[in-house]
């Protein structure tokens, strides 16, 4: 897939191993857009998976349930990430691009720094 320039994934794990291979089969990704299924939070991303896909321009993930900010914080610090919530009427973008100053943390706002 080295020429793949967008990608949609449905109901996909978030973790560091699904974000690595993501980015090495399809290196000239432009859009990544993922809908994540982790419904225990068993899976989390490190420092490690937010810097394979860092270099995607633009990243689009809808949740079911809120993510916690401290298994996902590098993740969710990467300023190419729009996040968005899906719910039973569809997917509802959550203030388009989140700040540089803001993270999720339980379906709450707070500074990125203070997170985690």
């Amino acid at each position: 897939m080295p020429h793949l320039t967008r990608l949609e994934l449905v109901q996909v794990l978030l973790c560091d191993e699904v974000l690595q291979t993501i980015s090495s089969t399809a290196p000239q990704l432009q859009e990544l857009s993922f809908n994540v299924a982790n419904s225990n939070f068993a899976a989390a991303t490190t420092a490690a998976g937010a810097a394979a896909i860092a270099h995607i321009p633009r990243i689009e993930l809808a949740w079911n349930k809120p993510l916690l900010c401290q298994h996902n914080l590098a993740l969710m610090r990467l300023p190419n990430l729009k996040v968005m919530r899906s719910n039973i009427r569809g997917t509802e973008a959550r203030d388009a691009v989140w700040s540089a100053d803001t993270c999720i943390c339980c379906d709450c706002e707070r500074p990125r720094q203070a997170a985690g």
